[in-house]
């Protein structure tokens, strides 16, 4: 083991390592995800917003972005150059990233080239981002 976190004050969800292994990402029943360093160990970004546990997370392949997603079937997309909101999709604004799983959101993927999001929960959805 190289380092032992305390680092939610709920439950940790779920996590993922960037691409690139400079930043690790966790989720927590404390409806936050938090982006941290892995050459620190220190936090790098706090993600607020979500309304429920925050079930999953995801980076892109070239590490600008993290996906999450929550127990309402919310999907939130964030910059990881400076940790701002870049897109909502929830029950509330449906747009071209629909994402109405009817529940959880259990695990979210980038395609290789990143221009495509799939996420699972009662169904499997894939989202455009680029059109």
């Amino acid at each position: 083991m190289l380092q032992d976190l305390e680092c939610h004050k709920g439950a940790v969800l779920s996590c993922d390592v960037s691409s690139d292994g400079c930043l690790f990402a966790t989720t927590s029943a404390d409806r936050t995800a938090k982006v941290w360093s892995s050459a620190s160990w220190e936090m790098t970004f706090l993600l607020k917003g979500h309304e429920d546990c925050v079930r999953s997370c995801r980076f892109s392949w070239d590490n600008k972005r993290l996906a999450t997603g929550d127990d309402n079937g919310e999907i939130r997309l964030w910059s990881m150059l400076d940790g701002a909101l870049l897109k909502i999709c929830s029950r509330d604004t449906k747009d071209s990233m629909d994402s109405f799983h009817g529940g959880w959101v259990t695990d979210l993927h980038f395609s290789p080239d990143n221009r495509v999001l799939v996420s699972t929960g009662g169904y499997i959805k894939v989202h455009a981002l680029y059109s």
